[in-house]
């Protein structure tokens, strides 16, 4: 189902959508937009590390299929940039609704992003779905949010499937968005096809490169619903296949 493309009544400004998934670089690209005047960018793990909860927020766009691009415009209203889940899972609906915004696709090696997930997000989905103890209600909404989203968006194929899923999502995406729209991009290649594809100037610094999977298990831990998600990824002897 299309999205309303109606006049709103306060359309949020977004310039930017990154549609690659999680562990693709997306915390490095923001950083990179932030740098080339396209911030403040929306990231959920960014959000998450601060401290502010919208995965909630999440529940109903999902549901309502993405139909309402009100609902977008309410939570990007600050932004210029968005990246990384949920909003990557949703490419048709924000291409609806911001037809003029430039599109971005990270990517990486299909097996080296399959690692990369099975020692971060994999270890940390497991956890949040477990029955231990958190001092907030954040494990109960991400552990929705694998449960009734992350998950089913692969068909339950995630921890089977992965270099398989990270592929199909990749086309879905190529599918959608119009070529001259959208930059397939790779972290790795610095500022030189970013910055062309944004019509900017290259910057006199060297392009960022944030969150590994080190840095990701330590913000993982500070959220207080594991303290020991890089047992639990050391531990994982490839259980998915």
């Amino acid at each position: 189902m299309a999205v309303n493309v109606n006049v709103r009544p306060n359309p949020a400004p977004v310039q930017v959508i990154c549609l690659g998934l999680s562990r693709t670089g997306t915390s490095s690209l923001a950083a990179a937009l932030d740098t080339l005047g396209f911030g403040p960018c929306y990231h959920m793990w960014a959000l998450l590390s601060s401290g502010r909860i919208e995965l909630s927020s999440w529940f109903g766009i999902f549901d309502e299929g993405g139909v309402d691009a009100q609902a977008f415009d309410s939570l990007f209203q600050s932004y210029r940039s968005v990246l990384d889940q949920p909003p990557a899972l949703l490419p048709q609906a924000l291409y609806s609704a911001y037809p003029n915004a430039k599109f971005i696709l990270t990517v990486r090696n299909p097996e080296q992003w399959a690692a990369s997930m099975r020692s971060t997000l994999f270890p940390a989905i497991i956890e949040v779905n477990s029955e231990t103890d958190c001092k907030t209600n954040l494990k109960e909404i991400l552990a929705r949010w694998n449960e009734d989203y992350l998950l089913k968006y692969h068909n339950g194929r995630l921890f089977s499937h992965p270099e398989e899923e990270f592929i199909a999502h990749n086309e879905r995406v190529k599918n959608i968005i119009p070529e001259d729209k959208l930059l397939i991009y790779n972290v790795k290649e610095g500022w030189a096809p970013l910055a062309k594809f944004l019509d900017v100037e290259i910057p006199n610094i060297a392009f960022p490169h944030l969150n590994d999977s080190s840095a990701f298990n330590k913000t993982f831990q500070g959220l207080e619903i594991s303290k020991n998600v890089e047992d639990k990824s050391q531990a994982l002897n490839d259980p998915f296949t």
